[in-house]
């Protein structure tokens, strides 16, 4: 009959099959190994030197802080001691300059 598909192969046929199945899951392979190599180079980067710093020496990075802290107080003192106005507050007009229609 016209159209039945012919399900025997020879045995030449079946080993060229076996081979191209073979390499398609050996490239597949290779790829998902490629990807899992990235993803672990990806995880395991060296971090930044700012995180190193900041975990290898945790009291002088809170003495750092603690000093900017504290300057930006005395800085703002000094300011409002000196007259000038460091926080303007307007009670005349509506926040955002809303005007009536």
């Amino acid at each position: 009959m016209e159209g039945e598909i012919n399900p025997t192969f020879d045995d030449e046929q079946l080993d060229s099959f076996h081979v191209e199945e073979t390499n398609k899951i050996e490239n597949n392979s290779l790829e998902a190994l490629d990807s899992k190599k990235e993803l672990d180079k990806e995880i395991n980067r060296e971090p930044l030197k700012l995180c190193k710093f900041l975990m290898n020496q945790p009291k002088l990075t809170f003495g750092i802080t603690l000093c900017s802290h504290i300057c930006l107080t005395v800085v703002t003192v000094g300011l409002f001691l000196g007259g000038i106005d460091i926080f303007p507050i307007v009670f005349d007009r509506i926040p955002l300059g809303l005007s009536k229609r």
